[in-house]
């Protein structure tokens, strides 16, 4: 659910870039903020898949 919020964050974001609404380099910030946010929840994932295999 959370992954797909973030990608709808992402196009909205690039709308906007390509509106005008935000610079390039507010976009890049946010881009970088997002995938940080998704490689935190892919590292839970696992974290939560290894002790469930293991148990």
């Amino acid at each position: 659910m959370r992954r797909q919020v973030q990608a709808r964050l992402t196009r909205r974001l690039v709308q906007a870039h390509y509106a005008d609404a935000i610079s390039l380099t507010m976009l890049k910030r946010e881009q970088n903020r997002i995938l940080a946010e998704l490689d935190q929840m892919t590292r839970r994932i696992d974290a939560h898949h290894g002790e469930y295999a293991a148990g």
